[in-house]
C-alpha cells in the first residue's frame, strides 16, 4: 500500500484498527427508537470479506469470564448490610492514607446508622486533607443531626477557598444555622447556593423552610413549590407547602394536599411486614450499588483491580439493570488488558442498554482491538439499523473499512455518514481517502470540494492533501 494511503488513515482515525475511543455512558442519543431485528439496513451488505490477518488475534480459550447475574440476586438485610461493612473496613485497611477510602467508609457507615463508626471515618479523613468537599459535609451533616450545629457550622464555615463548593455544602451550612437560630444567615446561604446550583431542590426546600421561620410566607410558598418542581414531592415538603398556605389563607389548596398526605398514610396502603421488608431491600439495593461502585473506584485509582473487580461483580448482582456498573467493570478489565473478559461485558450491556448508541460503538471497539473484526462490522452494522438516523455508526463502519483496505465500501460508509450529518469533515475526508485509494478521481474530487466548503483550513484536511502528495488549487 502506498505511504500515503497509511498516513492519511491516521489523519482520519489515528490508529490503524481502532475505533473511537471508549465514551462514557451517558449521553443517550436517540433513545427509545430501537427498529425491528429483521428490519432492512440502510446500506446494502458490502460483502466485506475477512480482515487483515495481521490484525487477526485469535481468541483466548483460558479465560474465565466473570459471573455477572442477570437477575437481582436474593438478598437478606443481614447479608447486604454484611458485605457493606466488609466494604468499608477493607478499604480503610488496603488504603489507610488514602483520604477517599474514609470518606467511602464513611458513606457506608452513615447508611447503615452507624454513627459513631462514620465519625471515625470521616475524622480520619479531614486528618489526611482531603481536596473535596464531600468528607467535610458528611461529618457536618453527622452533627447536625446530633445536635451539635455550632461544630458543624464551624467546620463547614473554616473552609479554605481551595475546596470547592457544591449544593451539599450550601444546603448543609444554611440548616446548620437555621437550627440555631441564626436565620438571616442561613437566608443569605441557602440563596447564594440556588445561585451557584438553581436546580437544585435540595436547596430550595431548605430556602422554603427558613422563609418560613422568618414568616415570609409569600417567598417561602414561592420556594417550595420551586422544590416540588424539581421533584421533592417528600412528605416533609408537601407539608412544609400546606402549612405556608394554611398561614395565607389557602384553604382549599391545604385541604387538597392534606388529602393526599393522608392517603399516603392510609392504613390500607400500609404495607405488610414482609411487603415492608421486600421495599427495604428494595430501596437498599439502590443505596448499596453506589456505594460498591465508590468502593471499586477507590480500589481501581489504587491499583487493586482484583478489589474493584469483586465489588462492581457484586454491585450487578445487586442491580443488573444498572448500565453505568458494566462501565466501570470494562475499565477495570481494560486497565489490566482483560480483553476478552471486557468483551463480555460490553455484550452484557448491550442486552442491558439496547437504546443507547455508545454501547454499540464501546463494543465494536473492544471486539477490534481484539481482532475480531467481523464481530465489530456485524454490531456496528447493527447500529445502523437500531440508528438509521444517526452518522455515527456508519462513519465508524468507514473507519474500519479504510482499516482493511476495502476503499469501495468505506465510500459508500463514509457517503451515508455525509449525507445524514453534511457539517462533519471527517466523513468527506474519509471518502477522499477511499476515492484516491482507488484512483476514483471524480469522487476524490466531489469529497474535497464537500471538505473545503465545510472547513478549508481544517488540519486533518490540509495534512491529507500534503500526504497524498495533492496541490490544493
Amino acid at each position: 500500500m502506498a505511504a500515503w494511503i497509511l498516513v492519511g488513515t491516521a489523519v482520519v482515525i489515528g490508529v490503524a484498527v481502532l475505533l473511537t475511543p471508549l465514551p462514557p455512558p451517558t449521553p443517550e442519543p436517540n433513545a427509545g427508537t430501537e427498529t425491528p431485528a429483521n428490519a432492512a439496513p440502510s446500506l446494502n451488505d458490502q460483502g466485506l470479506g475477512n480482515p487483515n490477518q495481521a490484525a487477526r488475534i485469535a481468541p483466548r480459550t483460558d479465560v474465565k469470564l466473570p459471573e455477572l447475574a442477570t437477575v437481582e440476586e436474593v438478598l437478606t438485610a443481614e447479608k447486604s448490610q454484611t458485605e457493606l461493612i466488609e466494604a468499608a473496613t477493607e478499604l480503610t485497611k488496603n488504603f489507610p492514607q488514602d483520604p477517599k477510602a474514609y470518606h467511602v467508609a464513611g458513606m457506608i457507615y452513615t447508611e447503615l446508622k452507624q454513627s459513631k463508626k462514620a465519625e471515625e471515618s470521616w475524622r480520619k479523613c479531614l486528618e489526611l486533607k482531603p481536596p473535596d468537599i464531600g468528607p467535610y459535609v458528611g461529618l457536618a451533616n453527622l452533627l447536625i443531626e446530633r445536635g451539635e450545629e455550632n461544630e458543624a457550622v464551624a467546620l463547614l464555615s473554616s473552609l479554605s477557598g481551595s475546596i470547592k463548593k457544591n449544593e451539599q455544602l450550601f444546603q448543609s451550612l444554611a440548616n446548620g444555622l437555621s437550627k440555631l437560630g441564626e436565620l438571616e444567615k442561613a437566608d443569605s446561604i441557602a440563596k447564594e447556593g440556588i445561585r451557584e446550583f438553581p436546580n437544585d431542590a435540595s436547596l430550595w426546600q431548605q430556602l422554603g423552610l427558613i422563609e418560613t421561620q422568618l414568616r415570609n410566607f409569600g417567598p417561602a410558598e414561592s420556594a417550595l413549590r420551586k422544590a416540588i418542581e424539581l421533584g421533592d414531592e417528600s412528605t416533609p415538603t408537601m407539608n412544609a407547602l400546606a402549612t405556608v398556605l394554611s398561614r395565607q389563607g389557602k384553604t382549599e389548596e391545604t385541604k387538597s394536599i392534606r388529602e393526599k398526605l393522608e392517603a399516603r398514610l392510609n392504613p390500607s396502603n400500609v404495607a405488610t411486614s414482609d411487603t415492608f421488608q421486600e421495599d427495604y431491600l428494595r430501596a437498599f439495593r439502590k443505596t448499596a450499588t453506589p456505594l460498591f461502585r465508590l468502593s471499586a473506584s477507590v480500589a481501581q485509582s489504587n491499583g487493586k483491580l482484583d478489589l474493584a473487580e469483586r465489588w462492581l461483580v457484586r454491585s450487578i448482582a445487586y442491580l443488573p439493570a444498572d448500565p453505568s456498573t458494566y462501565m466501570e467493570l470494562s475499565s477495570v478489565y481494560r486497565q489490566s488488558n482483560r480483553l476478552e473478559e471486557a468483551l463480555f461485558v460490553h455484550q452484557r450491556l448491550l442486552e442491558v442498554q439496547p437504546t443507547n448508541l455508545y454501547n454499540f460503538i464501546n463494543l465494536a471497539s473492544v471486539a477490534t482491538q481484539l481482532g475480531r473484526i467481523e464481530l465489530a462490522e456485524k454490531v456496528l452494522k447493527d447500529a445502523t439499523i437500531a440508528f438509521p438516523e444517526m452518522a455515527f455508526p456508519f462513519g465508524e463502519l468507514a473507519r474500519l473499512a479504510i482499516a482493511r483496505n476495502q476503499f469501495q465500501a468505506a465510500q459508500e460508509w463514509s457517503n451515508k455518514a455525509s449525507q445524514l450529518e453534511p457539517q462533519n469533515i471527517e466523513w468527506p475526508i474519509m471518502t477522499a481517502i477511499a476515492a484516491r485509494s482507488v484512483e476514483d478521481l471524480e469522487a476524490l474530487a466531489q469529497a474535497l470540494q464537500r471538505a473545503r466548503q465545510i472547513s478549508p483550513n481544517d488540519p486533518r484536511l490540509l495534512d491529507f492533501i500534503r500526504a497524498a502528495g495533492l496541490e490544493r488549487p
